[in-house]
């Protein structure tokens, strides 16, 4: 190519201001070997000649040999270095043409290729030498920057040069059957063009070959994939290269990687040097080996930059992939049209490897489509490499799936907030990739969601959480090899999902470098074991994004939001358990201890007050109303059994007992409203919102005392049963939970309604007497017992009204019932005379006492209760 190129240029330099200006190949058969006679006339000479030829027409200067350019000064190159003759006429001579040959000179540094053309006129001989160079587009330009024509006024000049010689081939046609034109630059710029034809008789038989640095599965590796065509092919337009599915991008890659723009790639200044990202070799019959960089683009793109001698070649190309599976797709479209036996292009090794092998074992095949400049249809080619093992062919077995988990905190203060609290999961290089975790936290060690806003479920899904939802950050590592990248992210919180109570919206940017996939959203649930643990279940981990692999390796969530996190209130031994999934079905679970500390340091001071009775209810043998609250100040141990004693006043109605749910109707959660006794409502620093339960009188087992189930439900269910046991010797009925989940329950209230459901009836009257006392016997579950009592206080006592008599006079005096609101007001009635309006002490003159008739008196307290009584008066 170089060669016809040479020959064109010496047509040129001799070719200025033309009158006529013609190309004449010896066949139009595209693609084939074919003498070309270029033929121009000339009124005046140029000083510089350019021949500008068709992308495709092409001369191969390496399959001839090559004159030294002082042995072509010195008129002798051989004969064997001939590609063409020449002829020209002179207008200072006698216009007999004058002839001689164009010789395939050795290259200048700098340039791909050289011809010289010698013409001897009857007293002078005319050389000169034209320098030629390769443009993108696969086209050859051919210079003379000096022509010098021995002062002779040429006129008239004709090339031809050989497409077959005794022993070498020389030029050959473009093997696309588009009009083909060459333009020359002298005095003014003229142009010829012919048109190949035949374009279905040029043959298409190309084949494709790949190398890997190394077979091992899984593990980055460096490749090479190779296009070759035999001699006097078509040449090729498009390739669209197919690697197997399982062969994929690397994530180390992305590593130090900068992107080349489309500006810099086709402007002067070049791509830069990190991103590049594999090397090209380029064999041509026309300029031999050459070799060039790929560089990494913008949007997945390519670019390839082949320099050498005089030869600038950029080829783009586009890199697809299947957001699915991976599969990586090169493509390559208008190629230059210059010929080549092999082309190959090799993808960077080592730990910032472009590819990453397959996971699995076995045959792997790609493909390439190859679609030639003839127009013929596009041919499919195909090759394949093998994975094992280790590199070294060893067979494949499914990798032990053995993930590890960490755990780690700032503070492990028990029952305090822990600071940040991080938990890991990781897995070795090579072994299957993670696709879900489902992590069970100890009892006790528990977020805090009270006064954290939630992000909602849309802005949750979209990567769009609000600042003040984070709760923590994610940092993970992805990708095979050395230089995994790391990739980090934020932690929210959100509503309700999944079942859970809340959830975490794990929100990771996929950017790294260069590489923009867009945003990893990884969804979890948080719900509450009956042990009071909480279990995080994440969504499945994407192994895909953008068609890139994650292949996570190590993930790591770490909570920093203050107070978020609160440490148990047990020192007791316990552990983080996580259930690890695989790709390939694998399932492993994995602990890491966990252990409070500084139990001693965690105060325990629960209270309890109660409040017993209710207008009507207060008699002796009556089924009062009662409500017990214990409370444990913010900050305290949470309490793990909880005995309070009720008085002796209280005592067991055993026909209200065998009312009780039976155990067969318990356990199938039917038992009717008629069991339901009482309400409860827990409220806990965790939760946002309080928990309530109905409380049923229920038998849990057959032979067993029944007792009070109760299922506090809210953003969580936390079951709880009340063994109750019956009085002993000193006559206290005792409730005792036990069991109670190391959940921190501020405040826990248990109302029983009275009446014909509740199962305890009064020895004696609750508004008078001595007072009742409640006492409870809590334990913490940091080890610490904590006795306490408190008087009960009485509702429903009726105001009591003493009337005393003297002569006219009345003495009224009205107290408060026991615990009751203080008296409002108070209305005096007397037989026989009207309504008087009294004081709560107060003595009136009435002009008509009765005698031992009642009087009746209305008592209205603050408490909105109004009383009828009708005392009798003494007489003083």
């Amino acid at each position: 190519m170089k060669a016809v190129i040479a020959a064109l240029f010496f047509l040129a330099f001799a070719a200025p201001a033309q009158a006529s200006f013609t190309v004449t190949p010896s066949t139009t058969q595209a693609g084939a070997h074919a003498d070309v006679t270029i033929h121009d006339d000339f009124d005046a000479t140029p000083t510089r000649v350019a021949l500008h030829f068709p992308p495709g027409l092409v001369g191969n200067p390496n399959a001839v040999p090559k004159c030294a350019v002082a042995t072509f000064e010195a008129g002798a190159c051989p004969e064997e270095t001939r590609v063409g003759r020449a002829s020209a006429l002179s207008r200072e001579i006698v216009p007999l043409p004058a002839s001689g040959y164009v010789y395939n000179l050795v290259p200048q540094p700098g340039e791909p290729a050289r011809l010289g053309i010698d013409i001897g006129f009857t007293v002078v001989r005319v050389r000169n030498q034209a320098s030629v160079t390769l443009r993108p587009d696969g086209g050859l330009d051919s210079t003379i920057a000096q022509l010098d024509d021995k002062d002779l006024g040429l006129t008239q000049l004709d090339i031809t040069l050989y497409g077959t010689m005794p022993d070498h081939v020389f030029m050959r046609l473009p093997t696309s059957c588009a009009p083909a034109t060459v333009s020359i630059e002298a005095d003014a710029p003229a142009s010829a063009t012919f048109t190949p034809t035949g374009c279905a008789n040029v043959p298409f038989a190309p084949s494709i070959a790949a190398k890997l640095d190394t077979s091992q599965r899984v593990v980055p590796s460096g490749a090479t994939v190779t296009l070759t065509l035999p001699a006097d092919q078509a040449h090729v337009r498009r390739a669209e290269i197919a690697l197997p599915v399982g062969t994929t991008l690397s994530p180390g890659v992305a590593n130090g990687l900068q992107a080349c723009t489309d500006a810099q790639f086709t402007s002067g200044d070049g791509c830069p040097a990190a991103s590049q990202v594999g090397t090209v070799t380029f064999v041509t019959p026309l300029l031999g080996s050459l070799g060039g960089k790929v560089y990494f683009g913008d949007g997945f793109r390519l670019y390839i930059v082949v320099q050498g001698s005089g030869v600038l070649v950029k080829i783009p190309g586009d890199v697809k992939l299947d957001p699915a599976t991976g599969q990586i797709t090169t493509i390559f479209d208008n190629l230059p049209q210059v010929p080549f036996t092999s082309f190959a292009l090799t993808f960077q090794g080592g730990s910032h490897a472009v590819l990453a092998n397959p996971s699995s074992c076995g045959t792997k095949n790609l493909s390439a489509v190859l679609t030639p400049w003839s127009g013929t249809a596009p041919k499919t080619v195909g090759a394949s490499f093998t994975i094992d093992a280790d590199g070294h062919g060893g067979a494949c077995t499914l990798a032990a799936f053995n993930p590890a988990l960490r755990i780690g905190a700032d503070s492990t203060a028990a029952g305090r907030p822990a600071g940040a609290v991080t938990l890991e999961v990781s897995r070795a290089d090579g072994t299957q990739d993670l696709t879900r975790v489902t992590t069970e936290l100890p009892p006790g060690l528990a977020g805090s969601l009270k006064g954290v806003p939630v992000c909602a479920d849309a802005a949750a899904d979209a990567g769009a959480c609000p600042a003040e939802s984070r709760v923590g950050s994610v940092s993970s590592l992805a990708g095979t090899g050395d230089a995994p990248v790391a990739l980090n992210g934020a932690v929210y919180l959100t509503g309700a999902y999944d079942g859970g109570f809340a959830g975490l919206a794990i929100v990771i940017p996929g950017k790294v470098g260069p590489v923009d996939l867009g945003t990893v959203i990884v969804r979890g649930s948080i719900a509450l074991r009956p042990d009071g643990g909480l279990t995080v279940r994440t969504t499945p981990l994407p192994r895909l994004i953008g068609g890139v692999p994650v292949s996570i390796r190590q993930l790591a969530l770490t909570f920093d939001r203050p107070g978020f996190i609160l440490n148990a209130s047990s020192c007791a031994p316990q552990e983080v358990r996580a259930v690890l999934e695989g790709a390939d079905g694998g399932t492993s679970t994995v602990t890491a201890p966990y252990q409070a500390t500084d139990c001693a340091g965690l105060p325990f001071s629960p209270r309890i007050e109660a409040t017993i009775g209710k207008r009507g209810q207060t008699a002796p043998g009556k089924a009062p109303a009662l409500r017990v609250v214990v409370t444990v100040p913010a900050g305290n141990a949470a309490t793990a059994v909880a005995n309070v004693g009720l008085p002796p006043v209280l005592t067991a109605d055993l026909k209200r007992l065998a009312k009780a749910c039976a155990p067969a109707v318990f356990a199938a959660s039917a038992c009717p409203a008629g069991a339901r006794v009482g309400t409860a409502t827990a409220t806990t620093p965790l939760l946002p919102t309080a928990l309530t339960s109905p409380v049923t009188f229920a038998v849990p087992q057959a032979g067993s005392l029944p007792g009070l189930a109760l299922s506090l439900t809210g953003a969580v269910t936390l079951p709880l049963f009340g063994e109750v046991g019956l009085p002993g010797a000193d006559g206290v009925i005792h409730n005792t939970f036990n069991g109670i989940p190391d959940v921190p329950l501020e405040q826990f209230a248990l109302s029983f309604t009275g009446g014909a459901t509740m199962p305890l009836t009064l020895r004696r009257d609750l508004c008078t007497g001595p007072r009742q006392t409640i006492r409870g016997t809590f334990t913490a579950h940091s080890g610490v017992v904590a006795n306490v009592s408190a008087r009960m206080k009485v509702a429903g006592c009726a105001p009591t009204v003493a009337l005393t008599r003297h002569g006219h006079r009345l003495t009224v005096r009205i107290t408060a019932g026991r615990d009751g609101a203080a008296i409002k007001s108070a209305t005096l009635t007397a037989p026989g005379a009207k309504r008087r309006s009294v004081k709560t002490r107060q003595t009136i003159t009435l002009k008509r006492l009765p005698g031992r008739k009642t009087f009746r008196v209305v008592v209205k307290d603050k408490a909105g209760e109004s009383w009828t009584l009708k005392p009798r008066a003494k007489t003083r």
